[in-house]
C-alpha cells in the first residue's frame, strides 16, 4: 500500500476496520519471512459490508469476505457482472488460510454467501492468476464440490 500511496499521494486508502491489525503488524510479519516492509500509511476511510463505491460510471458493492484474512473485502459490479475477489476465490482454488488471521471455515462461508449466490456468468477477477466465472468454479473447483 505504501507503493501506491507514494505513487498516487492523493488516492485515498480504504480498508475494512477488521484489517487494521494486519496493516499495523505487516512489517513484523514480513520480517518472519526474511523480507523488509515499511509500515503502511493509515487508512483514510473504513469500508463496511454493503457500502457502495462509485467512480465514473462504475458502481461497486463492498462485500465482506473474511477467511483469507480477518476482514478481506470483495467488490461486486452488478451492472457489468463481475466481482473483484482478491484472494478469496481462484480458478480451481481458494485463498490461503494458513497465514495470520486466516480461517478456512470462514473463507468457505464467504464464498458460499457472496460468490456462489451470484449468477453463473459472473466473472471473477482473482488476486493472482487467470479470471474465472462463478459457473465454472461451481462445477470444477475441488474446494467447493
Amino acid at each position: 500500500m505504501l507503493f501506491v500511496k507514494k505513487r498516487y499521494p492523493d488516492a485515498p486508502l480504504y480498508i475494512h476496520r477488521g484489517e487494521l491489525s494486519i496493516l499495523k503488524t505487516y512489517p513484523a510479519f514480513a520480517a518472519m519471512y526474511g523480507l523488509t516492509a515499511e509500515p503502511s500509511p493509515m487508512p483514510d476511510r473504513y469500508l463496511e459490508d454493503g457500502d457502495i463505491l462509485t467512480f465514473g460510471q462504475t458502481i461497486l458493492k463492498v462485500c465482506l469476505t473474511p477467511g483469507h484474512s480477518p476482514a478481506s473485502i470483495s467488490l461486486f459490479c452488478k451492472e457489468d457482472s463481475y466481482i473483484i475477489g482478491g484472494d478469496v476465490l481462484f480458478y480451481h482454488s481458494i485463498g490461503r488460510t494458513d497465514l495470520p488471521g486466516g480461517d478456512h471455515d470462514r473463507l468457505i462461508q464467504s464464498i458460499e454467501d457472496h460468490f456462489l449466490s451470484l449468477n453463473d456468468d459472473v466473472r471473477v477477477y482473482c488476486g493472482h492468476g487467470q479470471s474465472t466465472t462463478i459457473g465454472h468454479e461451481r462445477k470444477n473447483n475441488p474446494f467447493l464440490t
